[in-house]
Formats: C-alpha cells, structure tokens, sequence
C-alpha cells in the first residue's frame, strides 16, 4: 500500500501510475494463496458484498477501496462454496465471458448511453443490456476460444518437437 500512496507523490514513480492500483488487485493473490477454510456460510457472501459495496459508496476514495479490496481478499477463503446449481451455471457462464465482459462494457455503455443519449430510454437500456450480453459472447467465440485452441495447439506441437529433439541427444551425467 505504501508504493501505491507515495505514486502520486514521488516524481520519480509519475509514469507507474497503475502502482496505485496494485492494492485493488493483490488481495486476489492473497486469497489464492491462503488456505480454504470454510467457516462461514456462502449464504452470507452476497450479504458481505453488499456490505463492502455500501462502505465504498459511503466513502468512494482510492484508499478506502484499498482496504476494502484486502478485507474482502483476506476473507473469501473462509467462505464456503455456493452449491445451488443455478447460481454455478450462471457463474461458470459469466467467468467464461469474463474477459469479453471487460474488455466490451466500456464500448456498450458508450454506444447505448452515448451515442444514443438523444433516443428513449426504452431504447437505450434494451440495447445496453443487449450489447453488454451480446459482445462479450462475440469476443469469446470469435476471437478468445479459437486463440485458446490455438495456443494449446502451439504448445502441443512445441512440447511435442522437444521430446523428439531430446529424445535424439545423446545422454548426458
């Protein structure tokens, strides 16, 4: 946290200006690399997102974020898995467009709230719900699944041609 509050400070850091958001991100890998212990029921996480989406929005500033980000980072390992199979379909769905959904949200927003800001509203907010749905799934299929298959395909063929290159070197001690 102390990179991210000298950022702005230091002339030295004034191109690393994602530094300030290094806090929001590494209480991701706190998370991952802490031990899952549940103790607390998953009936609650939504209670508990709620809770920490209505401090920020009491107090929307880049350090109380960064607070947030590590409390709830230090937390989710003690969250038991949700188990109602509607709600892992829906998030399995969602984590596979995740990346559409990032990288496409911006884009939506604009078209639907931007440039057609002079339309209705009944208009506008089908088309952002239909764009914020429709690109994502696009992105995935069109441009991230056949990458996938690519890089699994490169990768295969690479390990495959160094098992041959290996097999036909001599021994070595």
């Amino acid at each position: 946290m102390i990179p991210a509050a000298a950022q702005p400070h230091v002339h030295a850091l004034w191109r690393l200006s994602i530094l300030r958001f290094v806090p929001n991100f590494l209480p991701g890998v706190i998370a991952f690399a802490l031990p899952r212990v549940a103790r607390v029921s998953s009936s609650l996480w939504p209670v508990f997102i709620v809770g920490l989406v209505v401090v920020f929005t009491l107090n929307p500033v880049l350090p109380v974020g960064w607070i947030l980000c590590l409390i709830l980072g230090l937390c989710i390992p003690y969250f038991g898995e949700m188990t109602a199979p509607w709600l892992r379909l829906v998030s399995n769905r969602i984590a596979t467009y995740s990346y559409g959904i990032y990288l496409s949200h911006q884009f939506a927003i604009w078209i639907a709230l931007g440039l057609l800001a002079s339309h209705s509203v009944w208009v506008r907010l089908p088309l952002l719900i239909g764009l914020l749905i429709g690109f994502p799934i696009l992105l995935y299929h069109v441009i991230e699944e056949p990458m996938i298959h690519a890089g699994v395909h490169l990768a295969t063929n690479w390990h495959a041609n160094r098992q041959l290159t290996n097999a036909g070197a001599p021994a070595t001690v």
